[in-house]
């Protein structure tokens, strides 16, 4: 008996070991940001936006021109009104992300997040060159925070496969900030 329970051990410590070997991605954690994600391949850390009354910054992954791995977040440098976050808040940051877009679907976000609205969208936006490109995205808004967790693909495409698993990686370093 005993012996059966050590090599049962053993083979699921090997399995265990080898499933992480096949897993390839990078987690990217921003302490700033309050989050970690997890990315197909190392992310790049684009320029920062700091305006009057929020601080904006992006993380992404390029694969192959055809589909993007985004991280849009930021946080509100003025203090915000009690009972925040709320629909009408949410509906204002989801209508400014969603300017010249068609929403497809929504839903509710995986992972759900304390003290946030969530929302999972799926929608089509031209980019620069004219040429439609689908968004597949959870939206969170919290008091003072918001983060949209974005795979973007070109629509005439099907949604990468690894979009689920991209979505379900975020989450909060201090679910209390």
């Amino acid at each position: 008996m005993r012996c059966g329970l050590v090599m049962l051990a053993t083979v699921l410590q090997l399995i265990s070991v080898s499933c992480k070997k096949g897993d390839t991605w990078t987690e990217f954690k921003s302490v700033e940001g309050n989050f970690a994600v997890r990315f197909p391949k190392p992310p790049t850390e684009l320029p920062t936006s700091d305006e009057k009354d929020t601080v904006v910054r992006n993380v992404r992954v390029v694969i192959d021109e055809s589909v993007v791995y985004d991280v849009n977040y930021g946080w509100a440098k003025v203090q915000l009104p009690s009972g925040s976050p709320n629909e009408a808040d949410f509906r204002g940051f989801k209508d400014a992300f969603l300017e010249n877009c068609t929403t497809i679907s929504e839903g509710s976000a995986a992972p759900a997040l304390p003290g946030y609205i969530a929302r999972r969208l799926v929608f089509h936006c031209p980019n620069d060159a004219g040429i439609e490109v689908t968004h597949s995205v959870n939206l969170y808004v919290g008091s003072s925070r918001f983060y949209a967790v974005s795979i973007l693909f070109a629509t005439s495409g099907p949604e990468p496969q690894e979009s689920a698993k991209f979505l379900a990686s975020f989450r909060l370093l201090n679910p209390s900030m």
